[in-house]
């Protein structure tokens, strides 16, 4: 999961900012829906994987030191799939690793753009990159600050949910049933961030895409092609979260946060 809040120090003036976010925009004869974001964030992870081989930055990309140790802190890199003007399809990705992107990463992010994306079967994906940044580069929702965050894709729990023998749900300390959707959401927050949200909603079976565009949930990917944990332990569903104070995005938590699902945008 990941998240910025709005408590960090102001860089000075003339201060160097670490660049942690790069996008780009996509084109193709048909572009794909947002539904399937998790396969396009899986195809460019893999591109960023291979691009990267070899070469000290793989580690922002795979998460991993050169030993095989995992980064702590979901410091790397994160694998977002954005809305475009077409109805629920794709129009942008946006790469963010809290630790920074160094300029040899750089480099790999910018070469990712010479050979489309898609590759085996479907419509092959041109990239453009439209720069780097951070957080504050970009005029996009999932970077905004707000006190109400809704789903955009599914949030799927990292956590099975627990019964007494008499089916009963078994309840945390604070009276919420252990592995529940809202439950899961609000442990990652408590637990990893810091945060206790004011209020989250009930588990919705419909995301509203767009104000005029509603999807099922059961209608988005949520499983993985390639790597470790290729299925989250729930089915998705859709929430809503709102907190005392405005939090900058992005939010993104749960099974596979890193790769488009779990990501929440701004309520306006």
């Amino acid at each position: 999961m990941v998240c910025c809040l709005d408590m960090h120090n102001a860089p000075a003036p003339n201060a160097v900012r670490c660049v942690t976010v790069a996008r780009f925009a996509i084109s193709s004869v048909v572009l794909p829906r947002i539904t399937h974001a998790i396969s396009v964030a899986e195809r460019m992870h893999q591109t960023l994987v291979k691009r990267s081989d070899g070469k000290s930055c793989a580690r922002v990309f795979i998460g991993r030191e050169a030993n095989g140790e995992p980064l702590k802190g979901h410091q790397h890199t994160h694998i977002f799939c954005e809305l475009g003007e077409k109805r629920d399809c794709i129009g942008s990705i946006t790469l963010y690793a809290p630790m920074g992107f160094d300029p040899e990463a750089q480099q790999v992010i910018e070469d990712v753009q010479r050979k489309a994306l898609w590759g085996h079967g479907g419509h092959d994906l041109e990239l453009i990159l439209l720069g780097f940044g951070d957080v504050d580069t970009f005029d996009i929702p999932i970077f905004r600050k707000a006190k109400r965050w809704t789903s955009l894709t599914p949030f799927v729990p990292t956590r099975h949910a627990k019964h007494y023998a008499d089916g009963r749900p078994k309840l945390d300390e604070d009276g919420w049933p252990i592995g529940s959707p809202a439950q899961d959401l609000r442990r990652l927050l408590k637990e990893d961030l810091g945060l206790t949200p004011k209020s989250i909603s009930p588990p919705d079976t419909r995301i509203t895409v767009r104000p005029e565009r509603t999807l099922r949930t059961l209608q988005f990917q949520t499983e993985r092609n390639h790597g470790n944990g290729k299925h989250g332990h729930q089915s998705g569903v859709g929430l809503t979260l709102e907190f005392d104070q405005a939090i900058q995005g992005p939010l993104a938590f749960g099974y596979a946060s890193h790769f488009g699902l779990g990501l929440f945008v701004p309520i306006d």
